[in-house]
């Protein structure tokens, strides 16, 4: 008896998985991803680490902003609502399996052209980053 309480308590206190932060970007306002940012104590840069991904996804998405050199806060001051598209793009992919293997092989070799849908995106982005300021 005592096991079942605890694990009812458990689970009627345990964090909340914030449905924003958790489902595709695209689909919510600035607002309401601020908000759920905001009671989560996250940036809109932190959404895109791999170390506090709120979304499996998004795991998947800032490996591959790393792989291709991308910071992740210039990347969402300037390119926010691609970064949201990406997001969508990313979560509704069928290439996951084939995302996964490049990423852990680390054949960073051009291949995620083929299968990314934000590949050509991510490039963009990493090519604008590594121009001067003018």
């Amino acid at each position: 008896m005592a096991a079942l309480k605890t694990g009812f308590f458990s689970r009627l206190f345990a964090p909340r998985r914030n449905a924003v932060l958790a489902s595709s970007l695209a689909k919510h306002s600035d607002q309401d991803i601020d908000a759920a940012l905001k009671q989560a104590g996250l940036t809109r840069a932190q959404l895109f680490g791999a170390a506090r991904a709120t979304a499996k996804h998004r795991v998947r998405i800032s490996s591959m902003m790393a792989a291709l050199k991308v910071d992740a806060e210039e990347a969402v001051e300037h390119h926010w609502p691609q970064l949201k598209e990406a997001d969508d793009a990313c979560m509704r992919c069928a290439q996951v399996g084939r995302c996964r293997r490049w990423l852990r092989w680390g054949w960073y070799n051009g291949a995620q052209k083929v299968f990314c849908p934000n590949a050509a995106l991510f490039e963009q982005i990493a090519k604008a980053q590594g121009e001067p300021e003018r």
